[in-house]
């Protein structure tokens, strides 16, 4: 999965400079599709909660970037709060692009055209790699959690506003088999997954279990 390109984006360039280990993998991008993280993942042949993909928001009216799983909508009060400001929304998309310099769907939180304050979305640390939009459509790079955060100068946050919590064994036992593989564990024998792992679980009263990564 790491072709050599006929060029190099501003989010490959920023990599290199940065002397930074990472893969490039490009994929034939389908035009009529704009679910662009899915289909990478399903390019490349990932877990998609390991895709991550990347919004230009407005906090407080000031461009920023949030980097969440392309499985995970973001929670506007979420992101607000992450970044202390009061209010989020969606930045416009041609905003966004000048703002970046990279069109939507291959916007990279590497190489933009300026630093934007940035939040990963702490379910990162689960994985030893994670992929991004390399710049392009059609393009993207995987890097390390730790070179990802450490690159675009983020901080880790619980954009979704749901909290992440680590199970130990004996519970993802019990979820996985009262959800079977509908809840998105790898089950073994009596429908007990392999591994311990992660679920999100809404704030207060209002509880909601997603999507589990195993291992």
């Amino acid at each position: 999965m790491s072709p050599i390109l006929g060029f190099v984006t501003p989010a490959v360039r920023a990599l290199v400079d940065a002397g930074v280990d990472h893969v490039v993998a490009e994929y034939g991008h389908d035009p009529a599709r704009t679910d662009f993280g899915i289909e990478a993942a399903e390019a490349l042949g990932v877990d998609p909660d390991s895709v991550f993909k990347t919004l230009v928001v407005l906090v407080d009216g000031v461009e920023s970037v949030v980097v969440v799983p392309v499985t995970r909508s973001v929670s506007m009060k979420a992101v607000a709060a992450a970044f202390g400001g009061k209010r989020a929304e969606m930045c416009p998309p041609d905003r966004a692009e000048r703002v970046t310099g990279f069109v939507v769907g291959g916007i990279s939180p590497f190489g933009q055209r300026r630093s934007l304050p940035t939040v990963v979305d702490e379910t990162v640390v689960f994985f030893d790699r994670v992929y991004v939009s390399g710049g392009r459509r059609g393009v993207d790079v995987g890097v390390s959690p730790d070179d990802l955060v450490a690159v675009t100068g983020a901080v880790l946050g619980d954009i979704d506003g749901l909290i992440t919590q680590r199970l130990p064994l004996r519970k993802v036992c019990v979820i996985s088999a009262s959800l079977g593989d509908a809840g998105g564990l790898r089950s073994g024998p009596r429908g007990c997954a392999r591994r311990g792992g992660w679920r999100r679980v809404g704030r207060g009263n209002r509880s909601r279990v997603g999507r589990r990564r195993v291992g």
